[in-house]
């Protein structure tokens, strides 16, 4: 079935290596919850499209959806603003220095053990082919458990 499935394949770059594609999605993705959410953000702070344009984006367009639904329902202003966004967002890019949500440095142990473990199993993506049995088995974790982590990451591979 693979095999015939497979007979024409098209590959396409993740989100993060096509920056003018994630401006258009962000933009397409606000008009959206605003639409759903009855709110009226207007668009971007500079600095806020900056760290959204920064982000790996290992979700792709689901966690990018997501985060500008999240961000668009708990925003008070007329634009999204960095504040705003998720904390695990902005202490991605900006580790140890002074952007961050709570103006803080420190990240907590529970979110560098969240974010180490989001890499190893985006890590052992690679290393596996994508072959989510093997990830399983290298991660030392049963299938459920993986996907169980897949969707609490909003890890789209």
């Amino acid at each position: 079935l693979y095999h015939r499935i497979n007979a024409f394949k098209v590959e396409i770059l993740p989100l993060r290596s096509r920056q003018a594609d994630l401006k258009l999605f962000a933009k397409h993705f606000l008009e959206t919850a605003n639409d759903e959410l009855n709110k009226n953000i207007t668009g971007f702070h500079p600095k806020a499209m900056k760290i959204l344009l920064d982000y790996p984006w290992y979700g792709n367009l689901r966690e990018l959806k997501n985060t500008i639904k999240r961000t668009v329902l708990l925003e008070k202003t007329d634009e999204i603003r960095v504040d705003t966004l998720p904390r695990e967002i902005i202490l991605s890019i900006d580790e140890g220095s002074s952007l961050n949500a709570a103006g803080s440095r420190v990240e907590t142990l529970k979110e560098a053990a969240e974010r180490a473990e989001k890499q190893a199993i985006i890590s052992a993506f690679k290393e596996a082919g994508g072959n989510k049995s093997e990830v399983a088995k290298l991660l030392d974790v049963d299938r459920k458990t993986l996907y169980n982590k897949l969707s609490r990451y909003n890890i789209d591979i």
